[in-house]
Parts: C-alpha cells; sequence; structure tokens
C-alpha cells in the first residue's frame, strides 16, 4: 500500500439466486478467517487490482471460480473456515455440495434452447 489514505474495501453483491443470509455469513466468515490467519491477498495472487484487468491480454491476478461446479469444488477444498463460532456445520455444507452437484448433472443432460432449436425444429 503506497498512500494508507487511499485504501478501500470493495464489496461485490454476489449472484441474485444466491442465499442472501447464507451468503452474507459466509463473506464475513471469510473476512474473519483473512483477517485472523493474517492472509495477504497480494502473496495470495488476488491483487493489488490497480488497473483494469480486462484491457490486458495476460494478467497476474488469479480468478475467482468461473462458475458453480468450480464454485463447489473449492468449497470442498476448503470450508474449515465456515465452521468458525458453529455458524455452518459439515454435515450443512456436504449435504449443500451434493445437492448442487447432483443439480449440475441434472442440468447437464437436458439439451440447451439453442440445442432444441437447431436440432429438433427441422
Amino acid at each position: 500500500i503506497s498512500n494508507p489514505d487511499e485504501t478501500r474495501f470493495e464489496y461485490r453483491p454476489p449472484d441474485a439466486t444466491a442465499n442472501p443470509y447464507l451468503c452474507m455469513s459466509a463473506m464475513l466468515l471469510a473476512g474473519i478467517d483473512g483477517f485472523v490467519n493474517k492472509i495477504d491477498p497480494v502473496k495470495e495472487g488476488f491483487g493489488p487490482v490497480d488497473r483494469n484487468v480486462f484491457d490486458s491480454k495476460s494478467t497476474h491476478i488469479k480468478f475467482l471460480p468461473r462458475n458453480l461446479d468450480e464454485a463447489l469444488d473449492a468449497l470442498e477444498d476448503d470450508y474449515q473456515f465456515l465452521m468458525r463460532g458453529n455458524i455452518f456445520s459439515e454435515e450443512l455444507i456436504s449435504q449443500w455440495t451434493k445437492t448442487k452437484k447432483e443439480e449440475i448433472k441434472s442440468i447437464g443432460t437436458m439439451p440447451h434452447p439453442f440445442e432444441y432449436k437447431m436440432y429438433f425444429t427441422l
């Protein structure tokens, strides 16, 4: 940080379909985990973002999961911080990821509307 007076905390709302209570709780626990464990986002490859990363062809910034399947994999790899203060239980996290993976599998077997239009309407 070159100038401590110019630092900011940025909040970007999650997907509108997310449960706001679970999502905000998880975000707060992630923030607390960062403070408690002194996690440096720059050393972890998540910043600083002092320029528009979409303007450059390659970037040094690590990206978050791009879809639900990647997000569930990331959650399965790192969820211990969510169990602080008994906010979430291991059973809840396990059941949640299992249910969402079943939904992904189910949706993956259905034709996309474009596929339907392309192949089934001759």
